[in-house]
């Protein structure tokens, strides 16, 4: 008898924290139906995961997790105060919900290269920022003369560096086949990816200048 009646209070406590599972992703559930942020398509797949079954305490850390990453701030502490208690915790403060920076306001952000997406943009050491960039373009194209324009790259790169991105910009900015060569030669030497700028042999259209600037990059 004794083991039957605690059979049934162990069946009767998971049965109630299954419950209270539930209870408490329905709420966080209730919360990203609220809101449209972009995040909330995923969080809301990786919320009716957890519905399944019991979840662990390092699934709803993960999901908490995913929402401080991917979703605005006031969305991302509704989901942790919805699924505080399932992660055995205490619960934080929520008076201090404005005051507390989230995990997606410490991520670095995006270096800006103005060339849009570029892989080459976060290499170390770090290229040309799109102020600099923009600046060095601007005093490229001032000069009407293409051999000040070599002379004005050859002294504004100095120590910089560059992406392969940026230098598709730079050879466009000259006319002459035999220039264009000379500023490659120039800017290749300072380039972070040289192995993404192949396919600017495309812009040469003398061939054989095209197989020299090939033949440049090859070397680095």
């Amino acid at each position: 008898m004794r083991g039957a009646a605690l059979l049934i209070l162990l069946s009767t406590t998971a049965l109630a924290g299954t419950r209270s599972a539930r209870r408490a992703v329905e709420a966080a559930q209730e919360a990203v139906s609220d809101s449209d942020a972009d995040c909330s398509r995923k969080l809301s797949r990786k919320l009716a995961a957890l519905e399944d079954e019991r979840p662990s305490p390092r699934q709803v850390r993960a999901v908490i997790d995913f929402a401080a990453d991917e979703c605005p701030r006031k969305l991302a502490a509704k989901v942790r105060r919805a699924l505080q208690p399932l992660t055995g915790e205490d619960e934080d403060d929520e008076d201090d919900d404005d005051e507390r920076p989230s995990r997606r306001d410490a991520r670095p952000r995006r270096r800006d290269c103005g060339t849009g997406e570029d892989p080459g943009c976060g290499s170390d050491p770090a290229p040309m920022d799109a102020v600099a960039f923009r600046g060095l373009l601007d005093a490229l194209r001032s000069n009407g003369n293409e051999y000040t324009r070599l002379d004005v790259l050859r002294n504004t790169l100095g120590h910089q560096r560059l992406t392969a991105a940026q230098l598709g910009p730079i050879l466009d900015s000259f006319q002459n086949e035999f220039l264009k060569l000379d500023a490659a030669k120039a800017a290749v030497p300072r380039l972070v990816n040289p192995q993404h700028a192949f396919g600017h042999a495309s812009r040469f259209r003398n061939t054989f200048i095209a197989a020299d600037f090939t033949k440049l990059l090859s070397t680095r």
